[in-house]
């Protein structure tokens, strides 16, 4: 049983309604079945994403959503850096998960993504360690996979640390 929210969808502008994600109301989308979270659902719809649509799709069209919340722009964010899963986040608002990528973040830890995730961040630390023993890190370090630490990558691990703390 679903009833209508205030809010639209960031991808089909269609009126989301209010449904369920493991027994957490979350606003949905019936259209293209993204799902909203604000960041109070966040933990509880995580753990419970069995009951989300399956994943659509990749889309080459993929543009940046507006926050359904404030209708700011929001940051796409990899969830744990190297999954490829693309969230859409608005740091004030909540998460947007669009159609199967809750249940896809649960996968990826469960398949050991975050062991993953730590044996690169070794990986690239000894690899700049190595790089300033000779005095190149300035200029290599441009083809590095993690770049400066910028409000986007500030961003995308604080979204990490919310979904991290969903699965343990």
């Amino acid at each position: 049983m679903s009833r209508p929210t205030t809010r639209s969808c960031p991808r089909c502008s269609l009126p989301l309604t209010i449904g369920a994600v493991g027994g957490v109301e979350v606003d949905r989308c019936g259209q293209c079945g993204g799902v909203w979270l604000d960041h109070v659902e966040v933990e509880a719809a995580v753990a419970g994403a069995e009951g989300a649509a399956p994943a659509a799709a990749w889309r080459a069209d993929r543009a940046y959503l507006k926050c359904p919340a404030c209708g700011t722009v929001m940051n796409r964010v990899n969830y744990e850096r190297f999954s490829g899963i693309l969230l859409d986040v608005c740091p004030r608002d909540g998460i947007w998960a669009d159609a199967g990528e809750l249940q896809r973040a649960r996968d990826h830890l469960a398949a050991g993504g975050r062991a993953t995730r730590e044996a690169k961040e070794t990986e690239e630390r000894r690899l700049e360690r190595s790089l300033e023993s000779w005095g190149t890190a300035t200029s290599a370090r441009a083809h590095l996979s993690r770049p400066p630490t910028t409000r986007h990558e500030l961003t995308a691990d604080l979204v990490g640390a919310i979904l991290s703390n969903l699965f343990n």
